[in-house]
């Protein structure tokens, strides 16, 4: 629903000639405002605007290539936001070839920092979330239902014509590498226009995948696999997410003293203040505590039940296969933990209790 509800609010760009790319992107990639050199993909270096589509100069490097479902005719074709400047010979280096992490078998000399192997192409870390970004708003903006025009797929096996990848590479590239000041400002440019020879270019939509990382995860991930973005999208509005101070990591948003980032790993609510994600209670001699914790590889930390008997730094120690003595509820992307244990009065006359992710 997400990604078919994005679809529509990106699919209907003015389709930008393609014979006046190279003067649009001559604005949108300049090295640095007012220089005469384009910012190249997959490499650190520049080369001046006027090299364009001479030996040795710059061409246009298509992110979805043009012969794995871009054709020569549809909107595809000529969509700016996966058409960058790329050194030519670099360019015909990575030809077709899908995105991933590659053994370093070949590279061009002119950008050392990108190199393929037989099966993939790996550009440097500057470019690796542009090009994440690229494909995902492709995949996204073409299902085939335009004329001249094919269904575009990510997915980790490539061989499929029309599909590109490594999808999983990608989505990683997307979290490790997030949109930079320069992919914001091309992504604001590409939506408003410029203008070469009094005449302004706008396509008129934008990535979507560049103004809300979020939607990544909220697309890909399959319930049972949390992520911090994911729970981001569910629990902010999308114009609190453009605010790091309302939905960053480290933002307390509601004041209760616990950052965004542990509301998030208690599944908790980081905009009401008085929330209790975490639960104890005592009958008798028996103590009970329950508490969220999110599933997937792609939270690093992992829940631990601690006591201490003093609060002293040095004296939590993790109880001894709490594990044992706890039920888990599935919840989705959550687990609900529910710990039951009985406290010898005589031998612990007071302890204190605590839920630790490390």
């Amino acid at each position: 629903a997400l990604q078919a509800a994005l679809q529509n609010a990106i699919d209907d760009q003015v389709v930008i000639d393609y014979g006046t790319i190279d003067e649009v992107m001559q604005i949108l990639d300049e090295a640095s405002p007012g220089s005469s050199q384009v910012r190249l993909l997959y490499s650190n270096a520049t080369l001046p605007k006027t090299s364009n589509n001479i030996a040795g100069g710059w061409n246009r490097e298509h992110v979805w290539p043009r012969s794995d479902g871009v054709g020569d005719e549809g909107p595809d074709y000529s969509d700016l936001h996966h058409l960058f400047p790329c050194k030519d010979s670099v360019n015909s280096l990575r030809s077709n070839l899908p995105f991933d992490e590659s053994a370093n078998l070949d590279s061009d000399p002119f950008a050392p920092e990108s190199f393929k192997d037989n099966d993939s192409w790996e550009p440097l870390d500057r470019d690796k979330g542009i090009v994440a970004r690229a494909q995902l708003y492709m995949m996204t903006r073409y299902d085939g239902t335009d004329a001249l025009t094919t269904d575009l797929l990510l997915a980790n096996n490539t061989s499929p014509v029309g599909t590109q990848g490594v999808l999983s590479t990608l989505l990683a590239w997307h979290r490790a590498f997030p949109p930079s000041d320069y992919e914001r400002a091309r992504n604001n440019a590409i939506y408003a226009g410029v203008t070469v020879g009094g005449t302004t270019y706008a396509q008129g939509n934008r990535n979507p995948f560049i103004d809300f990382p979020q939607f990544a995860d909220a697309i890909f991930l399959s319930t049972g696999t949390a992520s911090y973005a994911k729970w981001q999208l569910q629990r902010f509005t999308l114009a609190q997410l453009l605010s790091a101070a309302i939905s960053g990591a480290s933002a307390d948003p509601d004041g209760d003293g616990r950052s965004n980032y542990t509301e998030f790993l208690l599944n908790g609510n980081p905009l009401s203040g008085n929330d209790t994600p975490f639960s104890v209670t005592l009958d008798g001699n028996q103590i009970t505590i329950v508490f969220d914790r999110p599933k997937g590889s792609l939270v690093a930390e992992t829940a631990a039940i601690q006591i201490s008997s003093t609060l002293a730094n040095g004296s939590w120690a993790t109880v001894p296969n709490w594990q044992a003595s706890a039920t888990v509820a599935n919840l989705g992307d959550y687990d609900r933990v529910t710990y039951v244990a009985t406290i010898d009065p005589v031998a612990n006359p007071r302890l204190f209790w605590r839920v630790i992710f490390q």
